[in-house]
């Protein structure tokens, strides 16, 4: 199951995402994934966001929180495919960092 967690403010003209960085929320039997969702020349500004948000931490307690980052690659003068680029966290001595 996956649902839509951004939605548009009307009144404030822009997007906002659930908590503050949650685009994506997806869940099978296995996983509860929370995910940001961005291009490649955006991923490490989502990810210092991810670890400056104050609810990340607590999120992550229950929740898997990833960011998925998109860019066209392939072999020159070829058809170049969207590829994913999977950067997960993990809570360390309570505070949330990348993980390796």
């Amino acid at each position: 199951m996956v649902a839509n967690c951004q939605f548009w403010h009307h009144f404030a003209k822009l997007k906002q995402d659930l908590w503050g960085f949650i685009d994506t929320w997806a869940v099978n039997e296995e996983r509860d994934i929370l995910i940001q969702s961005t291009t490649a020349g955006h991923r490490s500004e989502r990810v210092k966001k991810i670890l400056a948000n104050t609810a990340a931490p607590q999120l992550l307690h229950r929740h898997d929180i990833e960011v998925w980052s998109w860019a066209k690659q392939g072999p020159r003068n070829k058809r170049k495919l969207w590829a994913r680029r999977v950067t997960a966290f993990t809570l360390r001595d309570g505070k949330i960092v990348e993980a390796e």
